[in-house]
């Protein structure tokens, strides 16, 4: 094949290598290929120094650093021109050697120390700077000994090698580029998502540490179904591009949340807005109290008095409402008929205040006591909700790549069910892929186990596999995905770790 051909195919190749340390490899390798060279080092500036990267030497066998392990313990190459290296990058120009034994201004240590090691006689040397888009080096490729086809010998290296050797070198430098540049750009989207996930924990009681727990809970349960054989998971495999994408699904999957306001998402009793309004009632009983008191002074002094033990009935009496009133300000067990019937009574009650006939219980508050589980009205609990469709538009607008683009789908799906009772689409089963089934199991159990939750205590794990099993046998959650999360103790172990410090690793 001619050399310009198989050059445009080793460009192909270099463009679509992501990994750099594999990229630097082949470069190295294609280099000495090309130009017939019988060794190569890569060296990456940096902190105005050469550091060793990769180094082959065919004779010798040898092959270090990046892929190949076994770096290089070589110290790095300071930024003086004395070294033909440096020179090249300083100078942006090649530098050929064909003679290192000849009189040079080139200090050439490095490589008569490596021969006193090896019995390795370099002979010759071509440098060349790798520079980026604006002409900056980014590092050097140094050939050792160019071997003559026809007689096997080292010597000069030929003109067409030189210029092969400059094309190696520059397609090198737009590789690299491309690969960091795309590392920059991962690190700045992980960079935000962080900063997202950060900003969503530390938002409220009931979403601290959520996100996180449930993104590296979700990783480790992918971790399990991939290292599983048994069906249905035996054919399941997930790679780092995966993984990866699931984690973001994991941290991203709360994002609506944002805009929830916060005395709905912490509204831990029935009554609570940015306070809680019990105290209003607990105010409002100690007036009607006095009223009740100033009454029977008043009968008293005009010859009227019920007695004592009639004021003390009805004081009895409102501490005892009061009780009863607060006690359904908790959300706690099923609010039944028989007090939800007196809630009403108590509402229907009035007291006078200025001359103004004024409710025991206002219609807000007797909407907010008489939530029959848990602590949200009917339009908090919707409102809360929307937050998914919220996560949906924001996710709408980040252009996920390619091999990202499931994560916004898992993080949007994980309320919905497998029998369609969720929300917000009403998806079915067919149309939930195992990712979301995992967001959706990990999500409840997590917020079942929440030590932070302010509206209910903490849930032993027990408890919340049952109410997990409870969700399967209504069709709602994925067996298969709660039995695996219990047989493996995954939630266990994933616990231990968090609590020594140690989760999946980030993105």
């Amino acid at each position: 094949m001619a050399p310009m051909q198989r050059l445009a195919q080793v460009g192909i190749a270099l463009s679509a290598q992501r990994d750099l340390d594999t990229l630097l490899a082949l470069i190295v390798e294609e280099a000495c290929n090309f130009t017939g060279a019988d060794g190569g080092t890569l060296y990456l500036l940096g902190n105005d120094q050469l550091h060793f990267s990769i180094s082959i030497n065919r004779s010798l066998g040898i092959k270090t650093g990046g892929p190949y392990g076994n770096d290089p313990n070589f110290p790095p190459l300071p930024l003086n021109p004395t070294f033909a290296a440096a020179f090249a990058a300083i100078h942006h120009t090649t530098v050929h050697i064909p003679d290192l034994d000849a009189p040079s201004e080139f200090d050439f240590s490095g490589p008569r120390r490596f021969e006193a090691q090896t019995g390795y006689h370099a002979v010759s040397m071509l440098a060349t700077p790798m520079l980026d888009h604006k002409g900056e080096p980014l590092g050097v490729l140094q050939l050792l000994n160019a071997v003559d086809p026809a007689t096997g010998k080292p010597g000069p290296f030929p003109l067409e090698a030189r210029m092969l050797g400059e094309a190696m070198a520059s397609l090198a430098g737009v590789s690299i580029r491309n690969v960091r540049l795309i590392r920059a750009s991962e690190a700045l989207f992980e960079a935000l998502l962080e900063v997202m996930a950060t900003a969503l924990d530390a938002r409220s009681r009931s979403t601290h540490g959520h996100v996180r727990r449930v993104a590296d809970l979700t990783l480790a349960l992918a971790e399990a179904i991939d290292a599983s054989t048994a069906p249905p998971f035996d054919t399941v495999h997930f790679d780092k591009e995966r993984l990866r994408e699931l984690k973001i699904a994991g941290l991203l999957h709360d994002i609506g949340k944002i805009v929830s306001p916060p005395h709905i998402m912490d509204k831990a009793t029935k009554l609570e807005t940015i306070f809680d309004r019990a105290e209003l009632i607990r105010t409002r009983y100690l007036a009607i109290e006095a009223q009740t008191e100033a009454r029977h002074l008043c009968a008293r002094l005009n010859g009227q008095a019920a007695g004592e033990e009639a004021l003390a009935a009805e004081i009895a009496a409102l501490h005892e409402e009061l009780d009863f009133v607060l006690a359904c300000n908790h959300p706690g067990e099923w609010l039944d008929d028989a007090a939800f019937d007196r809630l009403k009574a108590i509402a229907a009650t009035t007291y006078v205040v200025a001359g103004i006939e004024r409710p025991r219980l206002t219609p807000d508050e007797l909407e907010n006591l008489s939530i029959r589980k848990g602590s949200l009205t009917e339009a908090e609990r919707k409102l809360m909700q929307s937050h998914i469709e919220v996560t949906q538009r924001m996710l709408a607008k980040i252009p996920f790549p390619r091999h990202l683009a499931g994560a916004p789908i898992f993080a949007g799906n994980h309320h919905e069910a497998l029998d369609g009772s969720g929300y917000p689409q009403g998806l079915t089963g067919s149309q939930l892929p195992l990712q979301s089934r995992m967001l959706a199991v990990i999500d409840l159990l997590d917020a079942l186990t929440d030590p932070d939750r302010p509206y209910r205590k903490q849930m032993p794990l027990e408890e919340a596999f049952g109410i997990l099993q409870l969700e399967v046998d209504k069709g709602r959650l994925d067996g298969d995905v709660v039995r695996l999360l219990r047989e493996e103790k995954i939630f266990e172990r994933y616990r231990e770790q968090w609590r020594g410090g140690e989760t999946s690793s980030a993105l």
